[in-house]
């Protein structure tokens, strides 16, 4: 009986082995389906999985290729910050005065902001009420916004070449773009335009013709110098709403006007026109800042870390882009390309191969933007390892709770609460179709299995190209029915292994 027993308990053990710590065909078998119906026929698909605590390979799907991921690559760039820079690093945003204050408050010169990147800055307010403490109430000269902590950033779209996306600077708010929306009124009228956010900056100049239903919507929409943009075309008489984004590409005179409004609402006087662009001319040098020109308030961002929750969480390229070069700025001038030096000396510190990923931004945009699923997973499972997993777990979206995950799975999905991840998505035209596709969707993160199994896992998805989408609506559905099986593919391995 006893040797029974000792066999019984060895064959369990064995059995236990291959059930945890070895591929399961059932597994693959389970897998591999949802990626080969007629959807994907076209599509390039890789995945790999694995064990955080072993590191061993759990499953793989042409996990070894080059594949483009999306918004996967805002990982590397915040998890470079919280190390370089420490998750309680802050931005500051500064106001200086430059000139005599006499005993009636006026100050006979500028007012000059000093922002450093906070993109969710969002107390002007208070500043103003720290020049409104100084005593000024009327200010002679000039509002000034010095940007030069780091050089602006312009993102394009690949989409659509040409077109501006977004423009980040030192003086980057939350609102990186203007939406306009046109609508028709009579034939030969100018369509009725409406602006948000309604503020009289900039200033729009509409050239926008209602015409007959014979003719078509052909409208542009673009900056003609700063401050004013020039809206043209034409829109049918019985159209719906047209409605487009403007990028913002002088973030400095947006922030100028913004301040301007914010003294004359709390009543201090301004000579300088709110919708004049800031005059650069006017900058002092760098080393005069709090000798020769003293300073008034600084306003100090929350910590690092509930940035990098936002630019995860949300998927927030501006933001993503920003922390590169602030990670720059941190080494020289803060360029794009001495942050990407500063990820690259992070990567490798950690003793990953680079020869398996390509990086051209922050944000994830640019199609130079490269990755193996597997070195996705190995950087996933080197950081398991590190001080830093706790902030980068703490960061990342939560399956059927927070960020981009919160309504990616039902409701009832085993798998609520149990993912953390990243998300990806990117969609593309074909224009010889006049058709919409998924160029990228990705998800690569951790999740707890249902015995307790910590995994890392990265699935990308590229290419899924049916050429009969002519609506928005229906890429978007496109890209759910894709989440839908990357979802599937995760309740899989939590409940096999």
């Amino acid at each position: 009986m006893r040797t029974g027993k000792i066999k019984s308990s060895k064959f369990i053990g064995l059995v236990l082995f291959f059930y945890f710590f070895l591929p399961s065909q059932a597994l693959t078998d389970e897998i591999t389906p949802l990626f080969t119906k007629d959807l994907y026929a076209h599509a390039h698909v890789g995945i790999h999985v694995m064990d955080t605590r072993t590191g061993e390979s759990v499953y793989a799907l042409n996990g070894d290729k080059l594949l483009y991921p999306a918004s996967l690559v805002k990982v590397f760039g915040a998890v470079t910050a919280q190390a370089k820079l420490g998750e309680n690093f802050k931005l500051q945003t500064s106001v200086y005065r430059r000139g005599l204050l006499d005993k009636k408050g006026t100050l006979k010169g500028d007012l000059l902001l000093v922002p450093q990147g906070d993109f969710l800055f969002t107390r002007m307010d208070w500043l103003v009420q720290k020049v409104k403490a100084l005593g000024i109430k009327r200010i002679e000269g000039e509002v000034v916004v010095d940007d030069r902590h780091f050089p602006p950033y312009q993102a394009y779209s690949f989409v659509a070449p040409g077109r501006l996306l977004y423009t980040v600077s030192p003086s980057t708010l939350p609102t990186t773009q203007i939406s306009v929306t046109l609508s028709p009124t009579q034939v030969g009228k100018k369509a009725k335009l409406d602006i948000s956010p309604s503020f009289p900056w900039p200033r729009i100049v509409n050239d926008v013709q209602t015409v007959s239903e014979e003719g078509k919507n052909e409208i542009a929409i673009s900056w003609v110098k700063p401050g004013k943009i020039h809206a043209t075309g034409t829109i049918t008489m019985h159209s719906e709403p047209v409605k487009e984004t403007v990028a913002i590409s002088e973030p400095a005179d947006y922030f100028r006007f913004l301040f301007i409004r914010a003294l004359t609402k709390a009543a201090i006087k301004v000579n300088s026109h709110p919708l004049f662009p800031h005059k650069r001319h006017k900058l002092p040098p760098l080393e005069d800042y709090g000798s020769k020109i003293p300073l008034i308030a600084t306003y100090e961002s929350p910590p690092l870390m509930e940035y990098l929750k936002h630019i995860l969480g949300y998927s927030y390229n501006p933001g993503a882009d920003i922390i590169l070069l602030i990670l720059g700025r941190e080494r020289g001038r803060g360029t794009m390309e001495e942050g990407m030096r500063e990820i690259k000396e992070f990567l490798e510190g950690k003793g990953l191969d680079l020869k398996y990923i390509s990086l051209a931004d922050g944000s994830g945009i640019s199609p130079a933007n490269l990755i193996t699923p597997r070195f996705m997973t190995s950087f996933l499972f080197t950081m398991a390892h590190d001080d830093a997993y706790k902030t980068l777990l703490n960061s990342l979206p939560i399956m059927g709770e927070s960020g981009t995950l919160h309504r990616m799975a039902k409701e009832d999905t085993p798998i609520k609460g149990k993912v953390r991840a990243k998300t990806g998505t990117f969609n593309q035209y074909d224009r010889l179709n006049a058709s919409g596709f998924l160029y990228g969707k990705s998800l690569a993160g951790y999740l707890t299995t249902s015995h307790g199994r910590s995994l890392a896992f990265c699935a990308i998805v590229n290419y899924v190209h049916p050429i009969n989408l002519k609506k928005r609506d229906q890429v978007l559905q496109l890209s759910e029915e894709v989440g839908e099986d990357l979802v599937r593919m995760l309740e899989i391995l939590y409940q096999k292994y």
